[in-house]
């Protein structure tokens, strides 16, 4: 299942690119991309799937990793930011 990956700033989408099953992705995100207040939103748009599925607003600074690990069953995925 290939999943089709979004940052979410405010009621924008800008897409990030494109997961594929069983594999890490790794995206930069510009200063730009995000709020200026830094509260950011993922989103995951599976390919040929109705479903997607949007993570918590979380808030992002320069530097920061987030993780979103995302499981076959989107429900199950969880979302980590460090330093």
């Amino acid at each position: 299942l290939d999943i089709n990956v979004y940052a979410v700033n405010q009621s924008m989408r800008i897409r990030l690119g494109t997961v594929t099953t069983a594999s890490t992705q790794r995206f930069e995100l510009s200063l730009h991309q995000i709020s200026p207040t830094g509260e950011l939103q993922l989103l995951a748009d599976p390919v040929g799937s109705r479903r997607t599925m949007r993570s918590e607003a979380i808030h992002v600074s320069a530097g920061q990793v987030v993780e979103w690990t995302l499981q076959a069953d989107l429900r199950q995925s969880s979302l980590t930011i460090r330093s």
